[in-house]
């Protein structure tokens, strides 16, 4: 089997007349790439469905005589944690929370009502399989996510072998094994879909063009001018390898000891019951202690044994404990986030809170940097936005009431927009009518003291003018 299937390869399909052999046989690589299976068990832990502690089974042999043996599952409990999901939304949600930021906010709306939503779930399926894709729908003006993997389906694109731009790509939708998979073939021009009822596929609908918009492109993105497939690639880092990779053998081995500490407390509180001498039969024994359990005494059946005694087991777990806390601090490190458990309360300063985000903020600016902001551009491009005003507002804690008493101390030094921008109960979506409302309460007691001070001025005793002082005198003289 190929190690890839690029553009060229659509080409040449095309021009031999052999385009449905080239989707079957693009649908069969797709599913059995290591990308694609890796995609799959990262999803699977995403959802807290652990193979690694959900198929462990540890087995005993147990011999109760020569021609009695039975085989028991010591695995009674199987924890799978949900680590994965907890650090995914935790990257994805520190840059995205507040969605994209443009100056102009008609430009903004371009790209319609719930764009910032449906680009935060792409991103989070991004980290989850590796990448994700998003389709400009020009009929209705939004945007598609297009995850890796979705139910029995996916998206392949097909890369250009000159340059690894996407020329061409396939989402495969199936909703059951036994209902018909649909192909849809997305090329620069437009979109055909293909229907396989389990002989093989054929046209299903014919091509449909997509609505040709204005696109902006600005000196220094002169390369996007090269992209005319209208889906976009995001990607979890430069690899292209799910966030899963780096921690998986940690999150199994905590699951394991979890479930085996579980396991221990469990065998704490059971009693066991001792027969001393005991020569019955497995039947007679299992009567025996059920009688025990329900009365707390039981009686020998014929000399069945001498006596009974009690036993609860003791069991250290203490190492267990141990190893849980080392490898759940290796887990947050190796993925570079945070645990919120170690900086919630008000005591922790905002220095100390920046230091203990630091690396989760590093690998969270990387990301941006790298792969969030240039498939944002792309994205914009299709919009005819301009490409070079992309900002994202970071969404991390901090201490409130430290910021509060700084506003407070440096007010005089603050312009009143600075001020309330930096405030933490106001948020960047409600500054703007702050400002308005603030104006408006500052106009109405403008207009409120104007008249008041007036009729106070007209009423308070004026000093006489030296003219009608000289005119009081004469009008004394003539008298």
């Amino acid at each position: 089997m190929k190690k890839i299937i690029t553009f060229q390869d659509f080409q040449n399909a095309v021009k031999k007349n052999e385009l449905i052999n080239f989707l079957e046989e693009s649908s069969n690589y797709f599913f059995s790439s290591a990308k694609y299976k890796e995609a799959v068990e990262a999803e699977e832990y995403f959802r807290g469905q652990n193979r690694a502690i959900l198929n462990l089974q540890s087995k005993i042999l147990v011999e109760y005589g020569k021609d009695l043996t039975t085989t028991i599952d010591i695995n009674k409990y199987k924890i799978p944690t949900n680590f994965l999901k907890r650090l995914i939304i935790q990257q994805s949600g520190t840059l995205l929370n507040w969605g994209l930021q443009l100056s102009n906010e008609n430009e903004k709306k371009k790209l319609g009502f719930d764009y910032d939503t449906v680009f935060a779930n792409g991103a989070e399926k991004a980290l989850i399989h590796g990448k994700s894709f998003y389709y400009v729908d020009s009929f209705n003006n939004r945007i598609i996510n297009f995850p890796m993997i979705q139910g029995l389906g996916g998206t392949y694109l097909f890369l250009d072998e000159k340059n690894s731009v996407a020329r061409a790509g396939i989402r495969i939708l199936q909703i059951d094994t036994d209902k018909p998979k649909f192909i849809e073939l997305y090329e620069e021009d437009g979109i055909s879909i293909y229907k396989n009822n389990g002989n093989g596929f054929e046209e299903y609908s014919k091509k449909t063009f997509y609505k040709q918009r204005k696109r902006v492109i600005s000196g220094a993105n002169e390369n996007l001018a090269q992209l005319k497939l209208p889906i976009i690639t995001i990607k979890a880092n430069e690899y292209e390898d799910s966030e899963f990779l780096y921690i998986k053998h940690k999150i199994d081995a905590y699951d394991k000891i979890n479930s085996g500490l579980i396991e221990t407390a469990d065998k704490v509180k059971n009693v066991y019951w001792i027969l001393e001498e005991f020569q019955g039969t497995l039947n007679s024994a299992v009567k025996i202690i059920e009688q025990l359990q329900k009365l707390g005494i039981a009686s020998g059946n014929g000399g069945d044994f001498k006596t009974v005694k009690p036993e609860v087991l003791n069991i250290p777990y203490q190492v267990q404990e141990f190893a849980l806390n080392i490898l759940e601090k290796q887990i947050y490190k190796d993925y570079m986030g945070y645990n919120t458990d170690e900086i919630t309360g008000g005591s922790l300063t905002n220095v100390a809170i920046k230091t203990a985000i630091e690396n989760h903020m590093r690998k969270v600016g990387r990301w941006e940097r790298q792969q969030v902001i240039e498939s944002t551009r792309q994205i914009l491009l299709f919009f005819g936005i301009d490409t070079n005003n992309i900002k994202f507002r970071y969404d991390i804690n901090f201490n409130e009431s430290e910021i509060a008493q700084i506003l407070t101390s440096t007010r005089d030094d603050l312009d009143l927009e600075t001020a309330l921008s930096k405030n933490p109960i106001i948020d960047p979506d409600e500054l703007e009518m702050v400002l308005k409302r603030k104006a408006i309460e500052e106009q109405n007691q403008a207009e409120l003291t104007f008249p008041f001070d007036q009729t106070q001025q007209s009423q308070q005793p004026q000093e006489p003018s030296a003219t009608a002082i000289n005119t009081e005198q004469k009008q004394l003289q003539g008298a």
